[in-house]
């Protein structure tokens, strides 16, 4: 049967939201363990290391160190919340077998995958946020004034693209992991090096130079410092270049999410 042209549009679109708004609702089902936990986790990393080492601490330039730690918490939350939010739902779909069933309907890879996607992109975004606000709150108990914010368009899409980078890492672990175990060694061997090495808790100029050119390949120090520079108005690089790293990093790890999901298997555990 021939579908009507005004319908065709959304053939595309009517699966999609159901899975972006499936997946809204999954991760605001379980708000304590989703939202609550991760934004208690980084006020506790703002408490003691910004506040209560601040005296001992200071960023480059005579920064106040909670005003340069700030930008990499914030994107450090970012990243991790889409990543394992997305993470989260391929691994609750494999358990229910909810997989299986996608499988077999009529909707394409990139509805699937940018379904899932954008509910971990939000997942990060909204835990950003309310990091921002207690972040914001703390500098002021500090100091008697608010962080300065030079760029706020430019701080959303840093964190956007952060954020849909590892909302994309975490459909592609999804698809491919056929276990907890890959999806720990994943976190556990690549994240976790990655944001200690993307300059979070310091400028990577104090590394050796050996390390400079180790986290000069990290796509997280880019966005780290792209977000950075949205706060203070100074980076390690520049911004054009965090920006385009940031733009290339997504396009990649799409790539190889779509490769995956084309390619694997759907299979419940």
């Amino acid at each position: 049967m021939q579908v009507p042209v005004g319908k065709q549009g959304n053939l595309f679109w009517v699966p999609f939201f159901f899975i972006f708004y499936k997946e809204v609702r999954r991760f605001q089902s379980v708000f304590i363990e989703t939202v609550l936990g991760p934004v208690v986790s980084t006020a506790l990393y703002i408490v003691v290391f910004g506040m209560a080492m601040s005296s001992q601490l200071q960023g480059p330039d005579s920064l106040p160190y909670i005003a340069f730690l700030l930008p990499g918490l914030i994107m450090m939350s970012c990243l991790n919340q889409s990543f394992h939010g997305t993470t989260a739902a391929f691994v609750t779909a494999k358990y229910t077998g909810e997989i299986e069933d996608y499988a077999r309907l009529p909707i394409s890879s990139n509805q699937l995958l940018i379904g899932f996607i954008l509910g971990g992109w939000l997942r990060g975004m909204v835990i950003s946020f309310f990091n921002l606000i207690i972040g914001s709150l703390a500098y002021y108990y500090l100091y008697h004034s608010w962080i300065p914010l030079e760029n706020p368009f430019l701080l959303l899409v840093f964190l956007s693209l952060g954020g849909l980078t590892f909302s994309c890492l975490g459909a592609a672990i999804g698809v491919w992991a056929q276990s907890h175990e890959h999806i720990s060694a994943i976190g556990i061997f690549v994240l976790a090096p990655l944001i200690f090495l993307g300059g979070v808790f310091f400028s990577v100029k104090n590394f050796s130079p050996f390390w400079k050119t180790v986290s000069s390949f990290n796509p997280i120090f880019y966005m780290i410092n792209g977000t950075r520079y949205s706060f203070l108005g100074m980076s390690d690089v520049s911004v054009l270049t965090c920006l385009a790293v940031s733009i290339f990093s997504i396009l990649v790890i799409y790539g190889i999410a779509y490769y995956l999901c084309k390619k694997v298997h759907f299979q419940r555990w």
